[in-house]
């Protein structure tokens, strides 16, 4: 039987509800899609200015803040395109583990996994390319320079719409590889639920070290030295992050007292990655908003125009990056109460109450945003800091834009609500009916 063939064999035996991680997945390709060709439209505004005239250097200078906030936003947009590639990971893991063990080869497995990712990356990319087009008239009533950006400077043209879409699809097939590498080695280790690595320390020791580095380098680095610096600890970030999760974790699983505590540390120790990757977006969030809070300072004496410019590039890259990260953390947590569904069922059934489960589900959410505010905003309270006796608006601006950006990523992780309920509860109505 050919791969094809079996894999649409497989779809036609899908159960319905089975879509459901299929259509997020849709849907947060949708997403990053849209995402990438609106950054890579204003790109697009900024090269057509500057070669109209090239030899402006007001011009370069502002090419040059494009292409830096292009690059803040695709580190999300990409991983969004990744995350949404990982969505049916479990389930998809188990079937394939499955087959193999039933003696599909490694061909048909990848085989399968290419078709259901394009598929799904496929279908995401048409939409987001709905959403760039519907984007364009509000992003005409924008201006730089005292001059608003027109459709034909917003417009990318062909070439560029194929370079943006690709880059998704390709990220989507290396992704969907990736894990399926872990099916092709150790068939059974998936299909029995292998738990993953712990994290190292090392990674503790790398962020004091750019901890300690920092406030002797704020005087001695330039503006674009101080940029690189907070690319630098976007990084260290996402590095320690994780670390600090599980370390979190095992402490509330030590002093828990009740059972949604006890739950909730145990499914973040037991995975601190996934844990991370739901909130991760939202510490970019947080050091995007610490560079929103540099352009007070970088305007230059006598020039308006300069500062006001920067303030709005930093607004609109961060709600940009806030989009994003709401729906990556949104899409990730709804996915994580899908393939956890058979456990929600084992726990109702052995008399756990709904309540307890919605309980753990609300420790689940807000305990990884709580470390990743405490632990990005520590890192960003350190880089304002020497900032604040030149600009006093720095901290205020930088605790809004925060805040804003975590009630957005809360109201989409609230969203799974509806999902907890029904994993539980239909599912054991229709067993105690069988019985």
């Amino acid at each position: 039987m050919s791969a094809l063939r079996l894999w649409l064999l497989l779809r036609r035996g899908a159960a319905a509800t089975s879509r459901l991680p299929e259509v997020l997945a849709v849907l947060a390709f949708a997403v990053s899609s849209g995402a990438m060709l609106v950054v890579l439209g204003g790109l697009h505004a900024m090269i057509v200015r500057w070669q109209a005239a090239p030899e402006d250097g007001a011009a370069q200078l502002y090419l040059w803040l494009a292409v830096v906030a292009s690059g803040l936003m695709v580190i999300p947009i990409l991983t969004l395109g990744g995350q949404a590639a990982r969505l049916t990971l479990a389930r998809r893991n188990e079937r394939l583990a499955i087959l193999r063990l039933c003696g599909a080869t490694t061909a048909q497995t990848s085989v399968i996994t290419m078709a259901e990712t394009l598929v799904q990356a496929g279908l995401g990319a048409l939409l987001g390319l709905g959403l760039y087009g519907l984007s364009l008239p509000l992003l005409t009533l924008i201006g730089f320079r005292g001059v608003r950006l027109s459709w034909a400077e917003l417009w990318i043209g062909p070439g560029w719409l194929a370079l943006g879409l690709l880059s998704v699809l390709v990220l989507a097939l290396v992704s969907g590889l990736i894990c399926l590498a872990g099916v092709a080695v150790t068939p059974l280790g998936v299909a029995n639920r292998v738990s993953p690595k712990r994290l190292r320390t090392v990674r503790v020791v790398i962020a004091g070290g750019m901890l300690l580095a920092w406030p002797v380098l704020f005087s001695y680095l330039p503006a674009a030295g101080l940029v690189l610096m907070a690319l630098g600890t976007v990084a260290v970030v996402n590095l320690v992050g994780p670390w600090l999760l599980m370390a979190f974790g095992s402490a509330m699983a030590g002093a828990a007292r009740t059972a949604p505590t006890l739950l909730a540390a145990r499914r973040i120790v037991d995975d601190p990655r996934s844990a991370w990757r739901a909130c991760s977006a939202f510490a970019l969030v947080i050091m995007l908003a610490t560079l929103s809070s540099f352009t007070t300072v970088l305007g230059t004496a006598g020039d308006d125009e300069l500062p006001r410019d920067l303030s709005t590039g930093a607004v609109i890259t961060m709600v940009i990056v806030s989009v994003v990260a709401a729906t990556s953390s949104g899409v990730v947590h709804a996915s994580r109460v899908i393939d956890q569904a058979p456990v929600y069922r084992s726990l109702t059934l052995a008399g756990t109450e709904v309540a307890v489960l919605d309980a753990t589900r609300l420790r689940e959410i807000v305990w990884p945003l709580a470390v990743t505010a405490l632990t990005a905003g520590g890192f960003a309270t350190l880089l304002l800091l020497p900032l604040s006796l030149q600009a006093p608006l720095a901290l205020p601006r930088f605790a809004v834009a925060v805040l804003g950006s975590a009630a957005l990523t809360v109201v989409a992780l609230l969203a799974s609500r509806p999902l907890l309920l029904r994993a539980a509860r239909p599912v054991v109505h229709q067993e105690l009916t069988s019985a």
